[in-house]
């Protein structure tokens, strides 16, 4: 079962531009790069479809553990949260 996962930056409350370079220096190593932003990542024991945009990210089909340890990393990075869909956000910088 696959379900969507949305990264984006948020200032002030709002949603805010930024982040992409940051995500892809993390994810890129370990992706096939494909076209308009998509890259299919294989990192450890498993894999995940991302769609890059110039202000957040989509994953989805998500397998294994190790991708979220990768997922997490860019997102900290590129100053994300992560929002699956029906779930709590997740920060992952301190307010």
């Amino acid at each position: 079962m696959s379900f969507d996962i949305y990264f984006q930056r948020f200032a002030g409350g709002d949603a805010a531009a930024g982040g992409r370079e940051a995500m892809r220096a993390v994810l890129e190593p370990h992706a096939e790069v494909g076209d308009d932003g998509f890259l299919h990542v294989t990192f450890g024991d498993g894999t995940a479809d991302v769609y890059l945009h110039d202000d957040g990210m989509l994953a989805n089909h998500v397998s294994g553990g190790d991708p979220w340890e990768l997922l997490v990393r860019g997102a900290a990075a590129a100053d994300w949260v992560i929002m699956p869909v029906g779930c709590p956000a997740c920060l992952t910088a301190s307010g």
